[in-house]
């Protein structure tokens, strides 16, 4: 039971879903907007229990300070989907749908950051993936303070050292859950020659360039990218993502 008045009326909470990517954009964007609206972030991420397998909730792994929303606040709101790929996921695991006495708001790609600043009001609910680097500004000092891992490893330690004494030039390749339905139909993927013409455009500016390739695709990498001098697979590491990250 929360007792604080002063917390029942000034409080934002945010949904937060998704790959580690998204989780990070959905809490700092979050806790920009709180901030500059004097308000108290909370974050939802009880839907991992119904979500996709290979995701689960990891912001928990870093030195960030976040709180989670008590269920008897939560059930004032209505889950709203985002997208039609969030729709399948309703459709499939039958998640509930809360009453909504409290406001929502949902991202949409046509707003601006003073536009959702505007609309935020306190006590309310906003779901979305906040992708724009200048929601971010504001809590530029917070993250590189928080985004550190609580527990490390010797692996991670000597590949991080490595990196750091060469010219090292990071590579992602995305291409696992990218090949499969639905995703198939709804994201692309990055040609062979956008590779390509990647590595000819670093290696004109940069000397004896040192890739470090992160993938999860690690048998495709290692065929394409066979002739590409200097580069270390992380992949081969097996680490966590957001040991990765």
């Amino acid at each position: 039971m929360i007792k604080d008045k002063s917390f029942i009326e000034n409080y934002l909470i945010t949904n937060i879903l998704g790959g580690l990517g998204n989780q990070l954009f959905c809490y700092y964007s979050s806790l920009s907007m709180a901030t500059n609206k004097k308000l108290k972030l909370f974050i939802d991420n009880y839907d991992y229990k119904f979500y996709r397998k290979d995701r689960s909730f990891i912001l928990d792994k870093f030195n960030i300070e976040f709180n989670v929303i008590e269920k008897n606040i939560l059930k004032k709101f209505k889950y709203v989907p985002l997208t039609k790929l969030d729709f399948y996921f309703l459709n499939k695991f039958k998640i509930n749908v809360f009453k909504k006495d409290r406001e929502i708001l949902m991202e949409n790609e046509d707003f601006n950051i003073d536009e959702v600043l505007d609309m935020i009001k306190p006590n309310s609910y906003i779901q979305g993936y906040w992708q724009n680097i200048n929601y971010l500004i504001d809590v530029k000092k917070i993250m590189q303070r928080e985004i550190t891992l609580k527990k490390t490893n010797r692996v991670i330690e000597q590949l991080s050292e490595k990196i750091r004494n060469s010219n090292s030039c990071s590579v992602h390749v995305r291409r696992g859950d990218y090949l499969v339905k639905p995703f198939d139909k709804i994201y692309n993927i990055c040609s062979q020659n956008y590779y390509k013409n990647s590595f000819d455009v670093v290696k004109s500016r940069i000397e004896r360039p040192h890739y470090f390739i992160f993938t999860d695709d690690i048998e495709w990498v290692k065929k394409e990218f066979h002739n590409i001098e200097n580069k270390t697979f992380i992949s081969d590491y097996k680490l966590k993502n957001y040991q990765e990250f």
